[in-house]
């Protein structure tokens, strides 16, 4: 599965900006304007985030973090079956049934 993690920001315009503007500024706390602090750790951690300042990115790195960011593969291991499973949406609204003839009205 792949996911855009970032898909309404221009995320080479927004890194460009950054530099211009904080370029002492880690990488792991710039993205944490727009992704959670928790998610920016794990990507370090899985080594797809470098541990630099934005004026240390190299072009490569920015062109495999953002490659990376809008096409992050998740791999599912499985399912939890109906012991967990939640409804979350839809049903039938029971102002439309009828108690009479279980039917709607």
């Amino acid at each position: 599965m792949s996911i855009n993690l970032l898909p309404t920001l221009d995320l080479v315009g927004f890194l460009n900006e950054q530099r211009q503007a904080h370029p002492n500024q880690s990488l792991k706390n710039t993205l944490a304007l727009h992704l959670p602090k928790r998610l920016v750790e794990l990507l370090q951690e899985l080594g797809q985030l470098p541990e630099a300042t934005l004026k240390q990115l190299t072009p490569t790195q920015q062109t495999a973090l953002v490659d990376s960011l809008q096409d992050w593969r998740v791999q599912p291991n499985g399912t939890e079956g109906y012991r967990t499973a939640e409804v979350t949406l839809g049903g039938v609204d029971t102002k439309e049934l009828s108690s009479k003839n279980h039917g709607g009205e």
